[in-house]
């Protein structure tokens, strides 16, 4: 039994104590809490779709696994997100006999509530890639497997769409395996990318849209679609009761109804049709009592260097209020911003990333948080606050809104929604910083400003035809990856005058590919994790479910570059 981190822990019916894997351990224990024995796991038959999309989707992928598996003694099992058994592969008749005599076949539920810690059930469990090997199974009938697992996310909606299982006898196991499975992940998500149709793309780019403009919970919902974002996904919406209610809206574009299952809770639904057919629907939710008019705020452009009228603006706020929220998509600006509104208030600034308060414990990054508000002067910049907790974030507010002899200007960045309390402890209007693409009047500015900044020594000047290929382009990675560009460019252009034919490839017209609307949304998922990762390659590979090397793959073909 793999020893990694193990401690002596007695746990199960049958008394077992022994080096066990933390994850283990506590497999063990969630199994023993639904009434499970180890001796007596009885396994339980469903229904299962297995045509489905999914399946249908991401086929070439199992056909190349099975392909380079063949001669072995392994096997593959595909469950649904439910950990029920829908795809099985073996081509070993040997091996196939001991899963079907093991009741390792389609249609069985490999659920931790049902069979106990297993590669499928514990995979689902703690969503991440996981090895289950002999006696670490909690079921006596499953010790004779090596169960190497992951669940499989939607690469657009990030919802978990199935577990991607292989199976091997134990003495047989190899860490190759999990390498393996990182691959065939891969490829699956590639497949269930390319398969999106354009209503999916469509429903994407309104959530995106709508995420972006809105402080409250907000849900993109269709048949096989659903995305939502932190502050909805708290609330726990389910998403077949929400499109059974768009279903029902007949020939309205919008609707409101009551949230199923959600006491005190409206749905604002605007519908998406293809045709006449309804796709899906983009869904505000909010309390009953809460007026329609959405929370003020104002939008402004956000370059490099803050035009005077957003700085000057942004400082006043501060200044009256000693609190300021900026909010926007990744690299657009926020905390340049922010340490330019401190520069101009003459205000000694100290930061802070709430993204870290996980890793260093949230209790001490409160006592951090109140020690700064208690020395009663200078600025203290906080990044990332939306990837605080709910609770940590609730706590945070009640250390924000203590009573003070005198109080430090507060200035905070958030790239997703916040909730109405704490939004409102910071006080409205704030300020939200619209993304490059909405703005391509501003980059021939922002150009010449970041040429003067990445050739000081000469005069750069960018033509007319470049500035329009400029234009056109998407910028996922918003100011931060216009700045990089031009700073490669910059670099590798020794002529005064940066052409068309000087830009990157994939960016010009008629000599090389654009990126599709699916690309343009992938690099720009990818941009938002690695910004909420501070740009941590291994935490954010680990967030997206993909491998390092097709993180790093993905960054280069999309040239989406770091701070």
């Amino acid at each position: 039994m793999p020893a990694d981190n193990a401690e002596e822990i007695p746990v199960g019916a049958d008394g077992r104590v022994g080096p066990v894997r933390p994850v283990v351990a506590e497999s063990w224990k969630r199994s023993e809490l639904c009434g499970l024995r180890p001796s007596r796991v009885e396994q339980r038959f469903c229904d299962v779709d297995t045509d489905s999309k999914f399946l249908r989707q991401v086929r070439p992928a199992l056909e190349n696994l099975s392909k380079r598996l063949g001669g072995t003694d392994t096997s593959v099992v595909i469950a649904d997100p439910r950990g029920r058994i829908v795809w099985q592969w073996a081509e070993n008749p040997g091996h196939q006999r001991m899963l079907e005599r093991h009741l390792v076949v389609v249609g069985s539920d490999h659920s931790e509530e049902q069979l106990g810690t297993n590669g499928v059930g514990t995979a689902l469990e703690i969503n991440k890639p996981v090895a289950i090997v002999g006696e670490e199974h909690f079921a006596h009938a499953m010790r004779h497997f090596a169960c190497h697992a992951a669940t499989v996310r939607h690469p657009l909606t990030r919802r978990v769409v199935g577990v991607a299982n292989i199976t091997s006898a134990a003495h047989n196991s190899s860490p190759l395996l999990s390498s393996i499975l990182l691959g065939v992940l891969d490829d699956m998500e590639r497949l269930l990318l390319e398969s999106a149709s354009p209503a999916e793309h469509e429903l994407l780019t309104r959530f995106l849209l709508a995420r972006r403009r809105a402080q409250r919970p907000v849900v993109t919902v269709g048949e096989d679609f659903f995305v939502a974002n932190q502050s909805a996904m708290r609330l726990g919406i389910s998403q077949g009761r929400l499109w059974q209610e768009v279903q029902a809206s007949g020939t309205a574009d919008s609707v409101e109804f009551p949230v199923p299952g959600q006491e005190h809770v409206l749905a604002s639904a605007q519908i998406v049709r293809e045709g006449t057919t309804i796709v899906g629907a983009v869904v505000t939710l909010r309390d009953e009592e809460e007026p329609v008019a959405a929370v003020a705020s104002r939008r402004h452009g956000a370059p490099a260097t803050p035009g005077p009228d957003l700085l000057s603006e942004a400082t006043r706020l501060a200044t009256e209020r000693r609190r300021l929220l900026v909010t926007g998509e990744p690299g657009v600006g926020k905390r340049s911003l922010l340490l330019d509104v401190a520069r101009a208030a003459g205000e000694e600034v100290t930061t802070l990333d709430a993204a870290l308060a996980p890793v260093d414990g949230s209790a001490l990054w409160l006592k951090r948080v109140r020690r700064l508000l208690d020395a009663g002067s200078g600025a203290v910049v906080i990044q990332h606050l939306d990837g605080l907790p709910q609770d940590v974030l609730t706590s945070f507010t009640a250390v924000l809104d203590e009573e003070r002899a005198m109080t430090p200007m507060v200035l905070a960045t958030a790239s997703a929604a916040l909730p109405p309390s704490v939004v409102s402890s910071f006080g409205t209007p704030g300020v939200e910083l619209t993304p490059l693409r909405e703005r391509p009047a501003d980059i021939p500015a922002l150009v010449a400003r970041m040429c003067a900044v990445h050739a000081p020594d000469r005069t750069v000047r960018v033509s007319t035809a470049a500035l329009e290929v400029l234009q056109e382009y998407d910028w996922p990675g918003n100011v931060r990856q216009l700045d990089e560009v031009v700073r490669e460019v910059v670099e590798s252009t020794p002529t005064a005058v940066v052409g068309a034919a000087d830009l990157p490839l994939r960016m010009r017209h008629g000599n090389g590919r654009q990126l599709s609307p699916l690309e343009a949304a992938e690099a720009a998922v990818i941009a938002r994790v690695l910004d909420e990762s501070d740009w941590n390659k291994k935490l954010a590979a680990q967030r997206l479910q993909i491998a390092r090397g097709s993180l790093y793959q993905k960054m280069r073909r999309y040239r989406i570059v770091g701070p």
